[in-house]
């Protein structure tokens, strides 16, 4: 069982929101939306379609450690939003 998954927001020519609901829907694990362009749009977008966080990829490795410790906490409290 996939516990947490961090997923690129572009990917080619698609973002990752065309895939996050359908991930979720299937395996249900939190998923974490890292990105290299910040555009408050879409990572408003992208917490709306159920991302339990939208970390940019100048944020310091800890701010996306913080993101999967918290995510993961959610989850083993039975919350995987």
């Amino acid at each position: 069982m996939t516990e947490i998954v961090v997923l690129d927001m572009y990917m080619g020519e698609k973002n990752s929101l065309d895939y996050l609901a359908r991930m979720l829907e299937i395996g249900g694990a939190p998923v974490i939306v890292l990105t290299g362009k910040p555009n408050p749009q879409l990572q408003r977008r992208a917490i709306q379609c159920g991302a339990s966080a939208v970390v940019l990829k100048v944020d310091p490795a800890e701010r996306l450690l913080q993101e999967i410790e918290r995510a993961h906490n959610k989850r083993l409290a039975g919350d995987s939003a």
